[in-house]
């Protein structure tokens, strides 16, 4: 996370904040705003309101939702709900803040609905299949000596102690496993060790127990004991496809007693693959029953004292497709995995979705060795032994589908960070926090990461202030004088799977050039297009530094300069070789003693998008440039990332410069949900508008102590 973070950035204010205020009222709204933050990611809910009360009109998207939340954690419902009123009915509205809402209004059944409405239209992220790339060394999947030439897959552990595992076998096709033709698929029984994953000779269940078709796979309530399976029932469709369903049986009463059919299943339709939430409260299911997406998909249900207690709910779009979704396996509340073929191969792979809010999720699709260039299904993890199964029917098997095992070893690790301050102002860290930012990193390196807790250790305090540092990774910290530049500390990530190398913070304070007094050795002079003459108006600029060197005997001063990008690179190399001799004369002339001047000279080749042709976004198209501005202020567009250029007799507003078109094409997602017609453009940089350029032709000085 290399980042030099200041922590607040704000691109779009939400609110117009009328007439332009001072930069106390400024500091103080954005100081209260990092404080909230803080608050905020530390449950602290009526310290977020304390500091957020008296600024709400001030306040832009993000701020505006962790308020609302903040209220309604403290059961001022009314009150969060018309916080977040005015943010629902804007263009800035995203998929969670209309699920938000619609918790704050029960009440109002018909708003409710065209909420509801509303964000089943809209993706929850533009990206809706994330692809990662898992390090093969953290993982390896181990053929189990278990496999036939046949077919055995969905391996689920029934007893962590014993490593008692439950399987499928004697089956030949892979999509035998969601509609089957006069097959035979039995439960078996072994036992794993799970650190060698040796199997002890498997044994099928009792002819009573297995159906004459199929049986399995299986999912164990932890809480009751409940075991849930897939079963043929004694029904055969007119396609002459055998009926598969749900069925349940005490597992104190497993070879004993017949399972018996659950209420959830559809009369002429398949219900298989059964997996319980950890709590025991939720089963989720794969079904082709009427009213779906297409082939199969995954469904859900509450479960109470073992038995269906609510509405069988459609896991919707974000998992399924017109193709199949199946072998759910839940993890927790929040992370399933299931195997689907709505890849672009058609074969079935393995996938991780993440709960974001309600019924809405993001999907990840694992990389090797959990997916290969064949079909991957039956994804399932024992967190007490730490041991995972996969079924595939990959190149190396013995036979069709095999059960491979793995050890879930996920690789804990970051990056170092650096954050800025200002002397002895405290810096409140409360939403680029460093564990929420190592937590990208391991996502990207190792998904299954996410799904174990982690937790922030200091490992070395700072040295020249105070700092208070968070388990979940926010902190504060505040310098003890504005006498030094840069403080760090180091931390490590815990969890119980191992803990990260020592990670170090730096932290620069931003305010230390301003001690030795060079604010105006920092500033550069300008010049006209295609001159290197000075301008009068900066002498006495150089004159203050040509006594500053004078006073200090110990300084050297570098002198850079640059040009614009108009014009062919080496007759601008040479006119910056004219600015920088220009000025190296001036300041000469006013020198009493031997002073070192680096003399640097560098064209056109410092200037963003030089060497290479940028993209931006065109957002639109004006006959006049007081149109254009109108546009700009209307749609509440950045100033800083607004540029008006002339393009024949119209003004094009353009919004951001990006050095690749996938970088413009990220943007082009956010910005298209307010300006439909906005599209990507590949622009010049000799192109760029005239406040461009004459930012380019400077001269720019740095003081260096000789000591």
């Amino acid at each position: 996370m290399k980042k030099a973070a200041f922590i607040i950035s704000i691109l779009i204010s939400f609110y117009s904040l009328g007439q332009k205020k001072s930069d106390k009222i400024d500091n103080d709204l954005n100081y209260n705003i990092r404080w909230a933050e803080y608050f905020f990611e530390n449950k602290d809910f009526e310290k977020v309101v304390e500091r957020l009360s008296n600024i709400e009109d001030s306040l832009f998207p993000n701020i505006i939702r962790i308020y609302s939340k903040s209220l309604k954690n403290i059961k001022r419902i009314k009150e969060a709900a018309e916080v977040l009123d005015p943010l629902v009915q804007s263009d800035y509205a995203n998929v969670t803040d209309y699920y938000d809402y619609i918790s704050l209004i029960p009440e109002n059944k018909q708003l409710v609905k065209e909420y509801i409405e509303k964000a089943k239209r809209i993706p929850l992220t533009n990206n809706t299949e994330l692809k990662t790339n898992i390090n093969s060394k953290n993982y390896q999947v181990l053929n189990l000596n278990l496999n036939t030439q046949k077919s055995e897959f969905g391996a689920f552990m029934v007893d962590p102690a014993k490593g008692s595992i439950f399987y499928l076998g004697n089956q030949k096709y892979i999509r035998k496993k969601i509609k089957s033709i006069n097959q035979i698929y039995n439960l078996y029984k072994t036992e794993i060790d799970t650190s060698t994953f040796e199997t002890k000779s498997a044994k099928e269940l009792k002819i009573r127990f297995n159906s004459i078709y199929q049986d399995g796979p299986i999912s164990l309530n932890p809480e009751t004991k409940m075991l849930y399976l897939t079963r043929t029932t004694s029904k055969v469709r007119k396609t002459k496809n055998i009926q598969l369903a749900i069925f349940q049986i005490p597992l104190d009463k497993f070879g004993k007693e017949m399972p018996k059919l659950m209420e959830l299943n559809f009369d002429g339709y398949s219900s298989i693959h059964p997996t319980i939430s950890a709590d025991g409260k939720v089963l989720y299911f794969s079904s082709d029953r009427p009213g779906g997406y297409g082939g199969m998909d995954l469904y859900y249900v509450n479960i109470k004292d073992d038995k269906i207690a609510g509405e069988i709910m459609n896991m919707g779009p974000d998992i399924n497709t017109k193709n199949d979704e199946v072998f759910p396996f839940i993890f927790s509340d929040k992370y399933l995995f299931y195997s689907s073929n709505k890849g672009s191969d058609q074969k079935f792979n393995i996938y991780l979705a993440t709960n974001k809010i309600y019924n809405r999720w993001e999907n990840i699709i694992l990389s090797e060795p959990f997916n290969s260039e064949y079909d991957d299904t039956s994804f399932s993890i024992d967190i007490k032994t730490k041991t995972g199964f996969i079924s595939s029917n990959r190149k190396g098997g013995k036979g069709d589908d095999d059960i491979y095992a793995f050890k879930f070893m996920p690789k804990i690790e970051g990056e170092e960070d650096l954050y800025n301050f200002f002397g002895t102002d405290t810096l409140v860290v409360g939403s680029n926090i460093i564990l929420k930012n190592d937590r990208v990193k391991m996502k990207k390196n190792d998904p299954l990461t996410l799904l174990i807790p982690l937790k922030i250790g200091m490992v070395s305090d700072v040295n020249h202030g105070k700092l208070n540092l968070n388990p979940n990774g926010t902190f504060w910290y505040r310098a003890n004088s504005n006498e030094f530049k840069k403080d760090s500390f180091s931390y490590r990530i815990i969890s119980d799977f191992g803990k990260s190398k020592e990670i170090k913070v730096t932290l620069e304070n931003k305010n230390f050039q301003k001690l030795i007094n060079y604010e105006n050795l920092l500033k550069p002079i300008y010049f006209d297009f295609d001159k290197y003459e000075l301008k009068e108006k900066f002498f006495p600029r150089l004159d203050s530094i040509a006594e500053i060197l004078n006073n200090n005997p110990n300084l050297k001063i570098e002198i850079s300069s640059f040009t614009d990008c108009q014009g062919k690179r080496t007759y601008n190399q040479k006119l910056s070789e004219r600015r920088t001799k220009t000025v190296s004369d001036y300041i000469k002339t006013r020198l009493n003693i031997k002073t070192v001047i680096e003399e640097k000279a560098f064209g056109e080749s410092m200037v963003e998008g030089s060497s290479i042709n940028q993209f931006t976004i065109a957002v639109g198209l004006f006959s006049n440039k007081i149109s254009a501005e109108n546009f700009v202020t209307k749609k509440s567009l950045d100033p800083k990332s607004v540029e008006i250029i002339k393009v024949n007799i119209y003004y094009q507003v353009n919004l951001g410069i990006f050095d690749t078109y996938n970088e413009a094409a990220e943007k082009l997602n956010e910005v298209k949900k307010s300006i439909l017609n906005a599209k990507i453009k590949e622009i010049k940089c000799s192109k760029r508008p005239e406040h461009f350029h004459s930012l380019n032709r400077k001269t720019t000085f740095k003081i260096i102590d000789k000591k």
